[in-house]
């Protein structure tokens, strides 16, 4: 069994989801430079951990955690939309493995369902919006996500160079729920 929940507080399993992500984390999946450069681990999970609190504090931003079988499995935080409040632009996001001890759960046809249905059906939005390193393990996943087609239409909206990290390319890409 799966829950999906919005939270008004850090959920109790933040820590384990920061600690099975940092490694993501580390290898591209985000860029340190926007979060200040913290100099170890410790800094940075603070950082995140600060990042979320956020998220939750502020009105128009939503952060979501995903529970499986007792097991934390992903939780995100985001900003509704400021040109279009019927999607959510998911700024941070921190997956672990269920109680297998795999992440397989990110294929899941019940899973990308359960989603859907949430965020539209609960929340009333049309779908979301994130931005990820171009060719980092989160742009591929995103890009090529097994069942995408049956729930979703996904578009790379476009794709820039920040003026602060001219070395990489961040794409904005948009799913719209079918």
């Amino acid at each position: 069994m799966m829950t999906i929940t919005e939270c008004t507080e850090l959920p109790e399993g933040f820590d384990t989801l920061i600690d099975q992500s940092l490694p993501l984390l580390e290898e591209g999946t985000i860029d340190w430079r926007y979060m200040g450069n913290p100099v170890d681990t410790s800094a940075k999970k603070e950082k995140m951990r600060e990042v979320y609190q956020q998220h939750i504090d502020n009105p128009f931003s939503h952060v979501l955690y995903w529970v499986k079988e007792g097991a934390p499995i992903h939780l995100v935080a985001g900003s509704a939309k400021p040109d279009d409040e019927r999607y959510v632009q998911w700024n941070y996001s921190l997956f672990g493995k269920d109680a297998t001890g795999s992440k397989s759960w990110l294929f899941d046809p019940a899973y990308l369902l359960q989603t859907k249905e949430y965020m539209r059906d609960t929340m009333g939005l049309l779908g979301y919006v994130l931005s990820c390193q171009k060719g980092s393990s989160i742009y591929d996943y995103h890009m090529s996500k097994v069942g995408a087609s049956e729930l979703y239409e996904v578009t790379e909206e476009r794709v820039f160079t920040p003026e602060e990290a001219t070395d990489i390319s961040i794409a904005i890409i948009r799913y719209k729920y079918l």
